[in-house]
């Protein structure tokens, strides 16, 4: 349940999608980087890159300032030749955030698919929300799914 995630949403890779060389995906990352960067902008991702794919996150809001300890250890790690990095994570910036993390998120700030499509979808004229149906097929036409 979406409602109780704790936010976290990384993107697969570009060689993650054929890590054995076997083309096993349908697709591979660059037919749907488009996709990946619509939703992060919908969801208001934010995070830094990890530096082996510093380009591919620019679509990225700033993620909140770090805290002393935090940037204590940031620091520490670079130091140490590593390279950290901040989690992307789909939430608002709301002033009485507390972190709510994987528990219900009562303050909005926490998105996940209600809150960044449903609502959104369920005010369109033309939008009709339907459950239980299952997806043996999926059409890509034009850049349109």
């Amino acid at each position: 349940n979406s409602v109780y995630y704790g936010a976290h949403l990384e993107r697969f890779l570009p060689e993650e999608f054929d890590p054995c060389g076997k083309n096993t995906w349908p697709f591979d990352y660059e037919e749907i980087e488009q996709f990946y960067i619509d939703a992060e902008c919908r969801l208001e991702v934010s995070g830094t890159s990890c530096s082996s794919s510093a380009e591919r996150f620019l679509s990225f809001k700033t993620p909140k300032k770090l805290g002393r300890v935090e940037e204590q250890l940031i620091k520490r790690l670079e130091d140490r030749k590593l390279a950290p990095y901040r989690s992307h994570i789909g939430a608002r910036e709301i002033d009485s955030c507390n972190g709510c993390g994987t528990i219900r998120c009562d303050e909005g700030c926490k998105m996940d698919a209600n809150t960044a499509f449903l609502q959104i979808a369920s005010k369109a004229r033309n939008i009709r929300v339907e459950t239980n149906l299952r997806c043996d097929k999926i059409l890509m036409r034009q850049q349109r799914v």
